[in-house]
Order: C-alpha cells, then sequence, then structure tokens
C-alpha cells in the first residue's frame, strides 16, 4: 500500500486522536470513516440552482444587498483599486 506523509497542525492531530475508535486504530482508517458530504462543482449552474431558493434570506437581508449594491460604484481612478 502506497504511503504519503503529510503535516498537519497541533488542533488537527488532536481532533484524529480523538476521532480513534481505540489506540490501535490508524489517522487514514478514522479518515477513511469520516462523513465528507457532497463537494460542489462550484460552476455557474450550481450558483444559479442556490439563487433560485433565497428562502434563506430574509427581505431585510435582500434589501441590505440591493443597496450595497447601489453604493458599489467603480472608483474614479482606475488605478486605485
Amino acid at each position: 500500500m502506497a504511503t504519503r506523509t503529510i503535516s498537519i497542525d497541533e488542533k488537527a492531530y488532536e481532533r484524529l486522536s480523538m476521532a480513534r475508535m481505540n489506540p490501535r486504530e490508524s489517522f487514514s482508517q478514522v479518515i477513511h470513516r469520516m462523513e465528507w458530504g457532497t463537494v460542489d462543482s462550484g460552476t455557474g449552474t450550481d450558483l444559479l440552482r442556490l439563487l433560485e431558493e433565497p428562502s434563506d434570506l430574509s427581505d431585510s437581508v435582500l434589501d441590505e444587498l440591493d443597496e450595497n449594491q447601489k453604493r458599489d460604484l467603480p472608483p474614479t481612478d482606475p488605478w486605485d483599486a
């Protein structure tokens, strides 16, 4: 079996250690057991699908977003970005 060496910070090491079911379980076994969920592909279609259901946003949040967008003007000096 091929292996790779990785570096993780102390907090990640502690979390992996605590996730072990027993002291003999390897970190690889812990990682294989994890449920990572689905990873979105990050396409425009994914974004449109999210925007079709803005029900999670209240009217006040949507109004604030609209106001901020109106105030978001390009800089007068194009080199001052």
